[in-house]
């Protein structure tokens, strides 16, 4: 009987481990995930500001006659 409960408790304790190390890598990539989600995101965010940058010199050009204004 002792070594029933003995060897039941080593397979708790593996079931365990093994769930344990499962956990472990599913956080590590999803931190891995989240820095290429907060990377993209960056550069998502640089490439907004420069297209808001072209839009603004367009609309001043386009306001202060065009591009053909002296012709």
């Amino acid at each position: 009987m002792r070594d029933l409960v003995i060897t039941l408790l080593a397979i708790v304790g593996v079931v365990l481990s093994i769930g344990h190390m499962t956990q472990e890598v599913k956080i590590t990539n999803l931190e891995r995930q989240l820095s290429r989600i907060e990377n993209d995101y960056q550069v998502v965010a640089a490439e907004n500001a420069q297209l808001q940058r072209i839009n603004e010199q367009n609309l001043r050009l386009l306001s202060s006659g065009g591009w053909n204004e002296g012709e």
